[in-house]
């Protein structure tokens, strides 16, 4: 540190046989490198003072000064005013300061303490926990300090004080390791190996602290790898905002000197000198299931790490498959011949505790040339949950578009799996007897699979395959009394459908909303079907048997309005629990594709909306309690006028599920020519009898 004293000269407006003193005083400097710090010049006297000249010097070290103004005392020494002469030099190490009040004596500054003769500015320059005084000195050329005396005065030499300049030391940051990030990289081709990265770091605010370090990787057997780390005493530097970000002070790497970089510390949330290192384990094999465990340990005892909870992480390895299952084509209808290609793929994935990509690219080459590329993005951004502790058939979260299912793989409910079918494009030129491949490629940022798979899949276009479809054929609540009051029965038509080879789990899930709000979300029966034979005829020709909820159904062949293809399927009625439902209430019910199997490719007619329904009586169209000619003419009026029609199931007479102008015309047969009456509910109020969307909002003469 430097110590600079001075010679200081004040000129008094008494006699040199006084007993009297004057001291100069100079407040202390702390703060944080890089900040500006103001501090003063002050004055104690005892007796008047007609002028002074001074110089303060600094430790270049520690300080530099940046700025130098009068005090608010010099400001207004006369009469308010400044003094007669006042002079202020200064450069970055030091600053001179010369006054005189009043050339004649005039107006000397009386008796008094804590007068402030100059106001200085210095910038923190020095490292951290280092010191310098700041004394008061003869600088300049000539040097400073020479009174000038007035009349009757003497000049003495004031008592002056140094101070110290100083800039505290570091947060104290404990000597650490920490593993950032631990990966477990499947080995593309090579099932059952990993690559195994660990990027960790070491940190300190300590110089000469020994971080040698052991990285160790636990697989059964112990893996290991070390690296010495020792930082330079001589050029470290404190880490606090806002210098994180910084370089810090060179760390001996054994070899070599590396750069230590200013960073947030994971564990001590402290901006703290930090070297990343990074570790690679190669080609280690990992059995499913297997826990892996990445750990650091001092090599030394030397200087420990005290944080520990980032200095061991144990994962699952990601074991996973892409399987492509199989392809399909329908017509286009874009224009003749041209054909849309489908791929149908599965992801199964066992638990992990980190986010994987899935990624994939499939390339599609068709007669032995590239016919385009379809990028799929699956990833698991928050893992797989475990379905061995869960119900097979249990979600487990493996994408962030779509939910996975818990699926029974070799006989173990222990697998998580989703199902897609991806769009491949147009393919105008693809004729029967044209050889085409579909291929899985694993982007760039995914993982490849660990555990192997079909991903190729080769074939020659034979002709158009049905996709997997479901679609709502009608819905009605039921004629059975409801267990609970304002409930109703619902039942379902649907019918699924497909075209594949393999057998295909196409079962779905009923959402059932009221009124607009969700009510429920029901499974239906469990669907599997195979297309045992093409379907040539659409004249209802088996095409197969199909399992419904484990039994023998066969399936039938008809016309696919979503496809344009006679497609082999089954009509099915699945009843829904109770449904709360009063007349004029709106059910609406969607067809949901099973969570673990194969999702639609199409759906046009997905769900259906009705209404509750009152009691009525068949062909009382204006709901007065009477059918006769005023009903025909209403209805009438209701259908090419836009009437109201209060109940839609009393308009329609003939029970067809329409309202059109046959229900007017058989309404006027039967009241004037004897034809067959109304089909019931008639004459008495009753329920629809027959399954359709038409309700019956309001029928007052009906309870």
């Amino acid at each position: 540190m430097l110590r600079l004293c001075s010679i200081l000269f004040v000129f008094v407006a008494a006699s040199a046989a006084d007993a009297q003193s004057v001291t100069l005083r100079h407040t202390p400097v702390s703060g944080e490198l890089g900040d500006i710090v103001s501090a003063k010049v002050l004055m104690d006297t005892d007796f008047s003072v007609a002028g002074w000249s001074y110089g303060v010097c600094v430790d270049p070290n520690v300080v530099e000064m940046v700025g130098a103004q009068t005090g608010s005392t010099t400001a207004t020494i006369m009469f308010g005013n400044p003094p007669a002469v006042e002079t202020i030099n200064f450069d970055s190490d030091s600053v001179t300061h010369f006054v005189i009040i009043c050339s004649f004596g005039c107006s000397p500054l009386p008796p008094g303490d804590d007068y402030e003769l100059l106001d200085l500015d210095y910038q923190m320059v020095g490292v951290h926990g280092t010191s310098g005084d700041i004394c008061f000195c003869e600088t300049g050329v000539p040097p400073t300090p020479i009174g000038v005396s007035i009349v009757g005065a003497s000049t003495i030499v004031p008592a002056n004080e140094c101070t110290t300049a100083e800039i505290p030391p570091c947060t104290d940051v404990v000597p650490n390791r920490s593993i950032d990030t631990f990966e477990i990289l499947p080995r593309a081709g090579d099932p059952g190996r990993f690559d195994v990265v660990v990027e960790w770091a070491v940190e300190t605010s300590t110089p000469l602290s020994d971080l040698s370090t052991i990285v160790m990787i636990e697989v059964g057997t112990a893996f290991t790898i070390s690296q010495s780390h020792i930082a330079d005493p001589s050029i470290f530097v404190c880490c606090e905002e806002p210098f994180c970000g910084d370089t810090c002070g060179l760390w001996f790497t054994g070899t070599t000197t590396e750069a230590g970089i200013c960073e947030l510390s994971p564990t001590q949330q402290l901006c703290t000198c930090r070297l990343a290192r990074t570790a690679t384990f190669f080609d280690l094999e990992i059995l499913e299931g297997q826990s892996v465990t990445a750990r650091l340990l001092p090599m030394s005892i030397g200087v420990s790490e005290t944080i520990t909870s980032d200095d061991a992480i144990t994962r699952l390895a990601p074991f996973f498959n892409r399987e492509l299952i199989r392809t399909a084509w329908i017509p286009d209808p874009s224009g003749p011949g041209a054909v849309l290609g489908y791929a149908f793929y599965r992801i199964i994935a066992q638990p992990v505790d980190a986010a994987v990509d899935f990624g994939f690219d499939l390339m599609t080459t068709v007669g032995g040339s590239s016919a385009g590329q379809t990028e799929v993005i699956i990833k698991i951004p928050d893992g797989v949950e475990d379905c061995a502790l869960e119900d097979c058939g249990s979600e487990c979260s493996i994408s962030e578009n779509a939910a996975g299912k818990c699926i029974e793989i070799a006989g173990d409910c222990d697998n998580c799996t989703q199902a897609d079918v991806v769009p491949l494009g147009t393919f105008l030129t693809l004729g029967p007897g044209t050889p085409y491949e579909i291929e899985m490629i694993a982007s760039p940022d995914a993982l490849p699979e660990a555990s192997g798979g079909d991903d190729v899949i080769a074939a020659t276009y034979v002709g158009f395959k049905a996709l997997p479809n479901r679609n709502v054929r009608a819905a009605q609540s039921s004629l059975l009394p409801a267990l609970v009051p304002d409930h109703v029965n619902v039942e379902l038509a649907w019918r699924a459908e497909t075209g594949g080879f393999t057998p295909e789990d196409v079962s779905v899930r009923f959402l059932v909303e009221v009124n607009g709000v969700e009510h429920a979300i029901v499974d239906s029966q469990v669907v599997v079907g195979v297309a045992g034979s093409s379907c040539a005829s659409c004249s209802s020709a088996p095409c197969g048997t199909w399992t419904v909820d484990g039994s023998p159904v066969v399936a039938n062949c008809a016309m696919s309005d979503e496809q344009g293809l006679c497609v082999c399927g089954i009509d099915l009625v699945t009843t829904l629990p109770l449904v709360p439902m009063l007349p004029g209430d709106s059910i609406t019910v969607t067809l949901l594709a099973g969570v673990a199997s194969m999702a639609e490719a199409l759906t046009v007619d997905n769900s259906i909306t009705f209404q509750g329904t009152s009691t009525f009586v068949r062909g009382d169209s204006n709901a007065d309690g009477n059918v006769d000619l005023a009903d025909a003419i209403s209805l009438l009026v209701g259908l090419f006028e836009s009437g109201p029609i209060p109940c839609d199931d009393s308009s329609d007479v003939d029970d067809d599920g329409i309202l059109g102008i046959a229900d007017p015309i058989v309404l006027l047969s039967f009241l004037f020519q004897g034809d067959d009456q109304p089909v019931g509910p008639y004459p008495s109020c009753g329920n629809d009898p027959t399954a359709d969307t038409l309700g019956c909002g309001s029928f007052p003469p009906c309870p």
